[in-house]
């Protein structure tokens, strides 16, 4: 089916039959033609490459697609580095101009300088001149006789001449260096950056100052550990937490070194009450080497040492415990503390505490563990405990000892509720 050329710019009618989408007959291709613009060159007028003087006319080249039914318009390379060219030397005057600017006003700034020093020099002498005339009337008004207040008025006098000379010229001075500073607005900002730059030298001398500071306040805080004296660390480390809060890592290597210096003393006093415990239990004394575990500061330990303190006191309970045929449970909140627990059959929804290890003063022996409805805070601590407490594994039973005061048989209700004295 053929078409006919229409000289509008519509689109050209979607052929019903014949040709397939992918045909274009020569009508096409005419009709195509005749939708690009006239002055467009067409295939086989396109030019490989552009002189200067069209690079100065303009950056833009239409180049036709390979299917040779459409045209994209590609930015000309030579012509985008000429135009590049020609912003590096604006780039380059624009910088040149901003640094011959910068050295007048400089040297402006120098003159203007001088100008308010001289300014400052005749406001010092007019201050000067004020006094002098308050210390004439002064004197004045302490004259005695005729002559003498005469000769006062006489200094009153010239004194305020002097000052309204003073005034005169502060005012000169004034307005000359505003009339200057008028004449080149460019010193006003010099004037803004050397007060940056002047405050900013502040700022670091002042963080310098506190640095030392800190270093010094250091250095003797590790004087003092390595002396032993873990009370004049933990004094210096409040004086810079509360002065120089600014120092976070330097707070937290203190604090940190504080805490080793704290856990080596307290592991090794730990160490010392594994080894008199154990002599105690050697001896077969149960109730002393459970009280020398339960004296031991336990919250500062190392992990190591307060799974030995924490396994040792557990073994030494359950010992005692033994004797008397009861059964034990564990609470344990945190690492290396803790609560034995046990079970009276007169009470079944109460606990007791047996013994305790780094929880206090709040839990000696034989306190209540129940909930109280009365006492919010307490009943949900009550209730924490009752819900957490484990059975634990029992020690091994050593042979029976007078530890408890129960004497009736294993099985007997009153015999499961151990005592210790």
């Amino acid at each position: 089916m053929s078409r006919k050329s229409s000289p509008c710019t519509s689109a050209p009618e979607v052929p019903t039959s014949g040709a397939t989408d992918d045909t274009v007959s020569s009508d096409d291709q005419a009709e195509v033609a005749t939708i690009l613009p006239v002055d467009e060159p067409t295939d086989g007028q396109i030019e490989p490459s552009v002189d200067e003087e069209q690079a100065d006319s303009g950056l833009l080249t239409v180049m036709e697609t390979p299917d040779s039914s459409e045209q994209k318009v590609l930015a000309d390379p030579a012509a985008l580095a000429l135009e590049l060219e020609r912003i590096v030397r604006a780039v380059v005057e624009v910088q040149a101009l901003s640094q011959r600017a910068r050295e007048a006003a400089q040297t402006n700034l120098a003159h203007y300088d001088e100008l308010r020093n001289v300014q400052v020099l005749h406001e010092h002498h007019l201050a000067q001149a004020r006094s002098l005339a308050a210390q004439a009337h002064a004197a004045r008004d302490q004259a005695f006789g005729a002559e003498a207040q005469a000769a006062a008025d006489a200094v009153i006098q010239q004194a305020q001449a002097i000052e309204h000379a003073f005034i005169q010229v502060v005012q000169r001075a004034e307005h000359e260096a505003g009339e200057f500073l008028a004449r080149h607005p460019d010193i006003e900002a010099l004037v803004d950056e050397r007060r940056r730059a002047e405050a900013e030298a502040e700022r670091e001398q002042a963080a310098a100052a506190r640095a030392r500071q800190v270093e010094t306040m250091l250095a003797r805080a590790d004087e003092a550990l390595e002396q032993g004296i873990v009370a004049d660390a933990r004094r210096f480390l409040a004086v810079i937490e509360h002065d120089l809060p600014e120092a976070g890592a330097a707070i937290a290597g203190l604090r940190f070194r504080i805490d080793q210096r704290l856990r080596t003393e307290q592991d090794a006093g730990a160490r010392q009450a594994l080894l008199l415990a154990a002599d105690q239990q050697a001896q077969g004394d149960l109730e002393a080497a459970l009280a020398t575990f339960e004296e031991v500061n336990v919250r500062v330990l190392s992990r190591e040492v307060s799974e030995d303190v924490f396994g040792r006191w557990s073994d030494i309970c359950s010992r005692l415990a033994q004797t008397a045929g009861a059964s034990l449970k564990r609470f344990a909140p945190a690492q290396g503390r803790g609560l034995i627990l046990y079970e009276d059959p007169a009470w079944p929804d109460r606990l007791f505490v047996f013994s305790s290890l780094g929880m206090g003063t709040g839990f000696p022996y034989g306190t209540v563990i129940e909930r109280d409805p009365n006492d919010p805070k307490g009943d949900a601590l009550a209730a924490t405990i009752l819900g957490r407490a484990r059975a634990f594994r029992e020690a091994k039973a050593l042979p029976l000892t007078s530890w408890f005061t129960h004497t009736a048989a294993l099985d007997s209700p009153a015999a499961a509720i151990p005592t210790r004295h």
